[in-house]
């Protein structure tokens, strides 16, 4: 077996955590105290939510993702584009009479939930 020491310029550029360093990552992090406090509890923790909050809008989504595949879609042919364009409305057909089953399926549980209490 062959042991390899590695050997750094400098102490902080090392790549390999010492052991102090292991001890204070194991460490859980404290709350924020004094003056961090109150800009975490200002502005971080409702710019967090809001940014979860848009990552689940579905306009934001479907916008990021118009820019990223812009340069694709520029790049097809307009045969192309009437291809993949009925594809997509193909696909959205299906979805909406699957969500229109589901939803029917909803209703019909929570009309059997009601009877069944109705009846106790």
């Amino acid at each position: 077996m062959v042991r390899v020491k590695f050997v750094a310029t400098n102490k902080n550029d090392s790549s390999t955590p010492g052991t102090s360093q292991l001890k204070l990552i194991s460490k859980k992090p404290l709350p924020p105290k004094g003056a961090y406090k109150y800009w975490y509890d200002e502005h971080y923790k409702e710019n967090f939510q809001h940014a979860q909050m848009i990552r689940k809008t579905k306009d934001n989504w479907d916008a990021y993702f118009a820019k990223r595949c812009q340069h694709l879609y520029e790049r097809l042919k307009p045969e192309e584009k009437a291809k993949y364009k009925k594809l997509a409305e193909d696909d959205m057909a299906r979805f909406l009479k699957e969500h229109a089953a589901f939803q029917k399926e909803q209703e019909q549980k929570e009309q059997d939930i009601t009877n069944t209490e109705k009846n106790e």
